[in-house]
């Protein structure tokens, strides 16, 4: 894969100069090897290894090369405040800020499903979207429930079981076969989608997307519904983002995965991802088999030197690193001693009485 930014892009003088712009040192072989890959990678960072600001030296670079004026590069992360982080610190200097504009793409992947796929699909179906919100929908699902008198049969029901409104205010679309359809919070229903209740159910998910109310998940199997049904679509969208940085990659669920896969799975996409899986939010992938894609891939780079604490500290945490071993290189302030004492003096009494102070201890000396 040929991407359009200049041969010297990554040259080591020039890295060189804008790292001593930032203050970021670049003195492990680790932190070269993906600042200056233009190959698909994982990359599995200790904490405290530095990787925003890695990476926001590697799209500062990126952006001083970039050549298209209508392909851009695709900057995805888990969460609002890593995507801040990384525009932030592109922000210091005119080429970063390029990125913050057409033909390039930062955001959640929650913005980029929304984005490029959801927003559109509803619209071409003029659907006049009121709030892609949890809460907000779940407020809306229960006022209908109560308040419409074609849902009795659903409302009966939910009344008969602890967790019956949480059925009704959880319920989202999900893709499968070739079509939409509604599940509840846990991926399942208690009963058929033909009976009284499923029907309700499924007629009252409908009428709230027919208002333009959704929850985040619907958007990920809308959007795949969108995708499976224009093909097109995934394929015009990979060619304008050659090149995808995905941050905090640890905390991406399968849903999301699976979508991006679909996207820019083929081989005219540069995908480098990373993040710490060891600090991962969606522990149970155990208990199912694992995607061919999950993060990280056996084959990952690693970024295992951490400025953030000493050795000692490091090799604690190292033990802790039980997703994916991982011995990290504690190259941070050292640990103060602990060799120090204190005394405490005592009332000479075997006894203090009842109401007497606590003992005074001595101060302490290192």
């Amino acid at each position: 894969m040929t991407l359009p930014f200049a041969p010297d892009t990554f040259a080591k003088d020039k890295a060189e100069a804008l790292a001593a712009q930032h203050g970021l040192e670049l003195t492990h072989p680790q932190q070269w090897d993906f600042l200056q890959s233009a190959e698909s990678l994982d990359l599995q960072a200790a904490p405290g290894s530095g990787k925003t600001s890695l990476i926001g030296l590697k799209l500062t670079l990126l952006a001083q090369g970039w050549s298209s004026a209508t392909r851009g590069i695709c900057v995805l992360s888990h969460t609002n405040t890593a995507k801040d982080e990384i525009t932030h610190r592109l922000s210091d200097s005119p080429a970063g800020r390029r990125l913050l504009r057409f033909p390039h793409f930062i955001g959640t992947i929650q913005s980029f499903t929304n984005t490029f796929l959801a927003l559109p699909a509803l619209r071409s179906r003029d659907i006049d979207i009121q709030a892609i919100d949890d809460t907000a929908y779940e407020h809306a699902a229960l006022r209908l429930l109560d308040n419409h008198r074609g849902f009795f049969t659903l409302k009966a029901y939910t009344e008969r079981r602890h967790d019956g409104r949480d059925l009704v205010a959880g319920a989202h679309y999900v893709y499968d076969a070739g079509k939409l359809t509604v599940t509840g919070p846990t991926g399942t229903l208690p009963f058929k989608s033909t009976s009284p209740s499923g029907q309700q159910l499924i007629r009252l998910k409908n009428d709230l997307a027919d208002q333009g109310l959704f929850r985040y998940s619907d958007m990920f199997a809308i959007a795949e519904h969108h995708l499976v049904h224009h093909p097109d679509i995934a394929k015009a969208t990979a060619h304008r983002f050659p090149f995808v940085l995905l941050d905090e990659m640890q905390d991406t669920s399968d849903l999301q995965q699976h979508l991006l896969d679909q996207i820019f799975g083929g081989p005219g996409t540069v995908v480098q991802r990373v993040g710490d899986v060891n600090q991962g939010i969606f522990t149970d992938r155990t208990s199912a088999p694992p995607r061919a894609s999950t993060f990280p891939l056996p084959s990952a780079a690693q970024l295992p030197v951490s400025r953030r604490f000493g050795t000692q500290i490091a090799d604690l945490a190292s033990l802790l690193t039980v997703q994916r071993r991982q011995t990290i290189d504690g190259a941070g302030p050292r640990e103060p001693s602990r060799s120090c004492s204190s005394t405490t003096t005592a009332s000479p009494a075997s006894s203090p009485p009842s109401n007497a102070l606590p003992a005074k201890p001595s101060p302490t000396t290192c």
